[in-house]
């Protein structure tokens, strides 16, 4: 949620977007994990309707610290990637978003990006079924320190801040 916290901070600060940030916890069990933040997203949905962009984001679990840290400015941080459901009616339109935000990092912050990992059969279609414009980010992973994922955060939301603009 910390990391949640520096983008929504960077986006309505330094970008002028709004953000909605929830802050549940639906992975005490990680099964049915995707049902229950999906009731949360349905909520947001009949509230709001859809949004621009809706972000799952998450970290990875892999143990190989120097394949998600880069050096950037002089600072170590981690890297991320994102996850694609192919079993997803909008897998099309969510990979149009994930597909500029990626050629946007890699020309504002070559490396940081890892690129996308596609599940054939994500839990739930991971919730990217519920809109064209659901993504989900895997930040770093749990060697990664709290700061390095938070400065990624703030590499991260630029990244979001001009594909949302329509910045390249």
């Amino acid at each position: 949620c910390e990391i949640g916290d520096v983008i929504v901070n960077e986006l309505e600060n330094n970008y002028g977007i709004s953000v909605v940030h929830d802050k549940t916890v639906h992975d005490v069990a990680y099964t049915g994990s995707y049902q229950r933040s999906g009731e949360t997203v349905n909520r947001y949905l009949k509230k709001y309707g859809d949004f621009k962009l809706l972000i799952d984001l998450h970290r990875d679990s892999v143990d190989n610290k120097s394949a998600f840290t880069i050096k950037l400015n002089g600072e170590n941080v981690a890297k991320y990637m994102f996850v694609i459901a192919k079993n997803n009616p909008h897998f099309k339109s969510n990979m149009m978003h994930v597909n500029d935000m990626i050629q946007i990092s890699n020309k504002l912050y070559p490396k940081l990006c890892r690129g996308v990992l596609y599940y054939e059969r994500g839990a739930c279609a991971s919730n990217q079924k519920k809109s064209n414009n659901s993504i989900l980010i895997e930040l770093g992973s749990y060697v990664n320190t709290l700061d390095e994922a938070k400065r990624t955060g703030k590499y991260l939301s630029r990244v979001i801040a001009e594909h949302l603009n329509g910045k390249k």
